[in-house]
């Protein structure tokens, strides 16, 4: 799912000096989210900036990844996380307020920085990581590039079909983060099946279709108390 750091890269990039520029870019995504760019004419006034501005989110995140070197197997500093965290934070929002827009263009550019600021410093959580998968597996797809769709896609069902087995012998469904794991797993599974596909190495996705619907329709157990 996301290109592999050698721990002695990690190790010289932990060791540098870095400086972020989270403070400096956040106004300017502040501002993108308070444009009406659903004109046109709105967007070619505000592209320049809408570019720089993702390009210098581009830059922070690369200095983000390289620090974050092969974590969670490794460790990194606080500064590191919660940088890496609030940069997947504003690419979604960035991404969600492009396609409110209809920009497509920029929601994938925006869904492609959530993308590798979550895999960065949250890769082991799957809540995270599969929303923003599928969100920008859906901007190649209407773009026109199926593959890189189908890449991303596929990535997600190698990656979290293990987590429907933990409920083999559970009669409770899953809650909060487990159930947006479960469910992104289904979204790319019926997005693979859109586009052809009937298996993904030893899964067959109209089985794993069926067992996320039948565990995601379990009550769970705030449900029983409620």
């Amino acid at each position: 799912m996301a290109k592999k750091k050698s721990k002695a890269k990690r190790t010289a990039d932990t060791d540098a000096s870095l400086v972020f520029a989270m403070d400096q870019i956040k106004p300017k995504i502040e501002r993108i989210l308070a444009l009406d760019l659903r004109t046109e004419e709105a967007r070619q006034e505000h592209t320049e900036f809408v570019y720089r501005t993702l390009c210098e989110m581009a830059a922070d995140i690369e200095k983000v990844w390289k620090a974050a070197g092969d974590y969670p197997e490794g460790v990194i500093s606080g500064d590191v996380w919660i940088t890496g965290a609030d940069y997947a934070s504003h690419a979604k929002a960035l991404t969600q307020h492009f396609a409110e827009n209809g920009w497509l263009k920029n929601e994938a550019n925006a869904s492609s920085l959530w993308v590798q600021a979550t895999i960065a410093v949250c890769s082991h959580y799957h809540d995270l990581v599969g929303p923003a998968m599928n969100a920008s597996a859906d901007c190649s797809r209407r773009l026109g590039d199926i593959n890189r769709a189908i890449e991303m896609w596929t990535a997600v069902v190698k990656d979290f079909g293990f987590l429907l087995d933990g409920y083999d012998q559970d009669p409770d469904g899953p809650e909060d983060d487990a159930r947006v794991a479960i469910e992104s797993l289904r979204e790319s599974c019926l997005a693979l099946q859109a586009a052809g596909k009937k298996t993904i190495d030893s899964f067959k996705l109209d089985k794993l279709v069926s067992k996320a619907n039948r565990i995601l329709a379990r009550p769970t157990p705030k449900d029983d108390n409620e």
